[in-house]
């Protein structure tokens, strides 16, 4: 019978002792996180303002009490250009932050940029356009320009073919420009096999004397040269 009271006391005892430890642990300023550190590869987070921003998360006055989630979702939030975030804690005071970018994809309408996940964003300041593909089309059906895009984007490259800016009908109707100023009218057909035809034809070409090509004909298309007489088109 005394070897189960002092059992009991002991039980108590380290019962209170883990309740008073708990609420020191949670209550205790020194557990305040304060070391960040940032593994970032940012283009156009504003990273001054995302450090401002985090340090006025409440949660982080105590270590226990700010969750990796918690925190990940109120990062995510502070700049539309992040992606992705993870999060790990170290003890006792410590964030280490892994961010990822939105990568860039082309340029919609002159008025917005499209990631490669088909997020809208606005055009930063810094961006350097050089090299990025023009996307004229309705929203409804941008996705459609995407895949169309996806589909003749290596191809192009393949050629050695630099495209400067693609245009998507509502009628789904394709035109291609290419960055030596040449039009390619695909139409809303065949658009991959009038591609191939257009990509055996620049090769016997100059691509830099040619205005357009309209592939648009069932059984031919057309070319107007830069230095040809407006109204005149060579259909073969």
């Amino acid at each position: 019978m005394k070897k189960f009271i002092h059992f009991i006391i002991l039980v108590l005892v380290i019962l209170v002792l883990s309740n008073l430890l708990k609420k020191y642990y949670l209550t205790a300023t020194r557990l305040r996180i304060s070391e960040f550190e940032i593994s970032e590869n940012a283009n156009y987070i504003d990273m001054n303002f995302f450090n401002k921003k985090l340090k006025q998360l409440d949660c982080l006055d105590n270590f226990f009490n700010c969750s990796s989630s918690e925190i990940s979702l109120f990062i995510k939030k502070s700049d539309p250009w992040i992606k992705s975030v993870n999060v790990t804690k170290y003890w006792p005071n410590k964030l280490f932050i892994e961010i990822q970018e939105h990568q860039i994809y082309g340029i919609l309408n002159d008025n917005y940029v499209i990631t490669n996940t088909g997020k809208k964003l606005n055009i930063p300041d810094n961006l350097d356009t050089s090299g990025l593909v023009h996307i004229y089309t309705g929203e409804k059906i941008l996705n459609e320009a995407i895949v169309f895009l996806d589909n003749i984007r290596q191809t192009l490259e393949d050629k050695a073919i630099n495209l400067n800016s693609i245009h998507l009908s509502e009628l789904r109707s394709v035109k291609m420009v290419l960055e030596s100023g040449l039009s390619v009218n695909l139409g809303s057909i065949n658009k991959l096999t009038r591609l191939n035809i257009f990509l055996n034809l620049i090769e016997q070409l100059d691509q830099n004397s040619i205005k357009y090509i309209d592939l648009r004909y069932d059984n031919g298309f057309a070319i107007k040269w830069k230095n040809q007489q407006e109204g005149l088109d060579d259909k073969i």
